[in-house]
């Protein structure tokens, strides 16, 4: 009775760990596999939905460009969705839609668009079962954006 008990106890802890994990965006291959296991649909708010599909969207971008600040990422009408502190390769960036642009901010306040080599890596790879969850989620997703 105590190891059931014990394993209920531990269960919950690592739904609430995986519902904080998901909600800060944080994203690697073992949270994977915990938010696989913990992350239902039916059990999920609005917030951890989005939050699900940011980190469907999320690259880590890096440059061999010395003194670069920041990088934004504009949509396809030029505003400005993101401004995110560049601190290296582990540093990233959601680009939901295929129109977005990035934009490097250097030290010195200047922007550079085209002129500035960068790589970026999609951080997480997606199984056709995740992809199809993931599908499924969007219309939710937009129907609370429509509301609110």
């Amino acid at each position: 009775e105590e190891s059931s008990q014990l394993f209920a106890d531990y269960l919950n802890q690592m739904e609430t760990f995986a519902v904080n994990q998901l909600l800060m965006r944080r994203i690697n291959d073992r949270l994977r596999i915990i938010y696989k296991r913990f992350c239902n649909e039916d059990s999920m708010s609005i917030d951890q939905i989005q939050a699900l599909n940011d980190i469907c969207h999320a690259y880590s971008i890096s440059t061999t460009a010395p003194d670069m600040r920041n990088v934004l990422v504009l949509d396809g009408q030029g505003t400005v969705i993101e401004r995110i502190p560049y601190t290296g390769p582990d540093t990233v960036i959601f680009v939901h839609d295929s129109t977005s642009r990035v934009i490097w901010e250097s030290m010195s306040g200047r922007y550079y668009a085209d002129s500035i080599p960068y790589e970026t890596k999609n951080r997480i790879s997606l199984s056709s079962a995740n992809i199809i969850w993931i599908q499924h989620t969007r219309p939710r997703l937009k129907a609370w954006r429509k509301r609110s």
